[in-house]
């Protein structure tokens, strides 16, 4: 999808997404997937970087707004 990941002093793994047209779900919007997609693969990486092995057995989010494409996202894990 296009994600630059980085990780800091802290084992912080910071993600950068811009929503591009592809990744449409709702007309002008963001897939739901798409995110959770990115949340998890953050999630993954921190745990990597920690030394640690995970993996992620259920994902389940309520969405507060539509992110509208074009958006650039921050991640944070």
């Amino acid at each position: 999808m296009g994600v630059d990941f980085a990780h800091d002093e802290a084992k912080k793994v910071h993600g950068r997404l811009t929503i591009l047209p592809e990744m449409q779900g709702p007309p002008g919007f963001s897939h739901g997937g798409v995110i959770a997609a990115v949340l998890d693969e953050i999630m993954s990486c921190a745990s990597w970087i920690s030394g640690n092995l995970a993996f992620a057995a259920h994902l389940e989010f309520d969405y507060r707004k539509p992110v509208p494409i074009g958006t650039e996202l921050r991640f944070e894990g």
